[in-house]
């Protein structure tokens, strides 16, 4: 996860858990359940974000030694 994180220049990591593997990126997290604790109706998590600006990133296992 660290190597996929510093490959891919990361900002911020969304997730709904804070513990376990992701917890050495602690300022790079956002809890999902941080966003929909600021308002029941969800009203002020509107964000202006084009398509272009998000990604899904998913790494394969490699056979040079490190994932792709």
């Amino acid at each position: 996860i660290a190597y996929m994180v510093h490959d891919s220049n990361t900002k911020y990591i969304m997730t709904d858990v804070r513990e376990g593997r992701l917890s050495s990126f602690d300022e790079k997290l956002c809890l999902l359940s941080d966003l929909a604790d600021q308002s029941e109706d969800g009203s002020n998590l509107e964000v202006d974000v084009l398509a272009t600006e998000l990604a899904y990133i998913i790494y394969t296992s490699g056979s040079t030694g490190k994932p792709k």
